[in-house]
């Protein structure tokens, strides 16, 4: 198991929009594409406007065929249109887990 962490700042004055956007179709499209959100936190402390999500993969070829679904998606595309503009940056990392983790 892998696992994908993003790090989304969201733009001033937008989080509540991003969230709506964020959690009504787009995360619908994503989890329809195969995507399996773990889970999503915003930040109380530290990097303000900031969300970090946590996507579970079974291996890295798993991700990548997901990713290459995506960038292929025309229902995806449309709604990138509307979630792209209130971001203001976003990082993203794979991880995988230590062998002490509960999350294997």
């Amino acid at each position: 198991m892998i696992y994908l962490l993003a790090d989304i700042e969201v733009a001033p004055g937008k989080m509540q929009e991003y969230k709506d956007v964020f959690g009504g179709d787009y995360l619908s499209r994503l989890t329809q594409l195969g995507r399996k959100l773990t889970g999503a936190w915003e930040t109380e402390i530290g990097p303000r406007n900031t969300i970090v999500d946590l996507w579970q993969f079974e291996s890295a070829a798993h991700l990548f065929e997901i990713r290459e679904r995506q960038a292929k998606d025309g229902v995806l595309k449309k709604l990138d249109t509307r979630l792209r503009p209130l971001i203001s940056h976003h990082t993203l990392r794979i991880v995988k887990p230590v062998s002490f983790s509960p999350m294997q």
